[in-house]
């Protein structure tokens, strides 16, 4: 098998050779503030360009909010399914940051928004998709989704949820992944989780997170291809002192 031949799965691959990391800070309160970012792995994207890699050159740090989207493009907006406009509209407050610099081998996406209860915060994976669906009039396609990711948090119990929506379409992206496997060396790409709540926690689902000295703060780093062969290690549950 050539290299050559994964510039044909390129978007797949820009989804795959990232370190993901991701920042959730709850108040007391049950607000809060999530960010996540997608660093590109430099290394990696190297060996699959080949030659090319050296040659391109790019630089764009670009900024926007989804409300500011959906206002620019209302006329577009205003053709979905309402049941299409009201999903969007849960991503309005989300903000997404592009960065791409070939000088410096810088190529990074990261979201972030506020939110008063994370309860209420989608699975902020799909923004990119659903943006792009509405500034090139694509129709939104939310149940052709493989998974979903949210969050839950009662004033003591938080918990991180990943399900499995569509589980032949699952297999069929797992498989995939495990041909580049077979060419590159993916298998460290990392998802690093770093949560800050406002009591000292109790107890923790996996025994290989990390707390910091007060007890307030969670580090838990995984490989992503790890929770991409088994789902579950996805799912986290902490218990916070009352």
């Amino acid at each position: 098998m050539k290299i050559n031949l994964f510039k044909a799965f390129f978007v797949l691959f820009l989804a795959t050779s990232c370190h993901f990391k991701e920042d959730i800070y709850i108040h007391e309160d049950g607000s809060g503030r999530i960010e996540a970012e997608c660093l590109r792995d430099e290394n990696i994207y190297m060996q699959s360009m080949e030659e090319e890699y050296f040659t391109h050159e790019e630089f764009t740090d670009s900024t926007y909010v989804v409300k500011d989207v959906i206002e620019k493009e209302k006329e577009i907006f205003s053709r979905f399914l309402p049941e299409h406009q009201a999903l969007m509209r849960r991503y309005e407050n989300v903000k997404v940051r592009t960065k791409k610099d070939s000088y410096a081998k810088d190529y990074r996406k990261m979201v972030s928004m506020a939110f008063k209860n994370i309860n209420e915060v989608e699975d902020l994976t799909n923004v990119y998709d659903y943006v792009d669906d509405l500034q090139h009039n694509y129709p939104m396609k939310p149940e052709g989704k493989r998974t979903h990711l949210n969050y839950t948090f009662d004033g003591t119990i938080f918990r991180r949820n990943f399900k499995v929506l569509n589980q032949a379409r699952y297999d069929e992206y797992k498989e995939t992944i495990q041909s580049y496997k077979q060419v590159l060396n993916i298998s460290n790409f990392s998802y690093t989780a770093n949560y800050h709540f406002p009591r000292k926690i109790k107890s923790v689902s996996n025994p290989d997170a990390l707390l910091s000295a007060d007890k307030k703060m969670l580090t838990l780093k995984m490989s992503a291809i790890d929770c991409l062969d088994n789902p579950e290690i996805a799912f986290l549950e902490v218990v916070l002192e009352k």
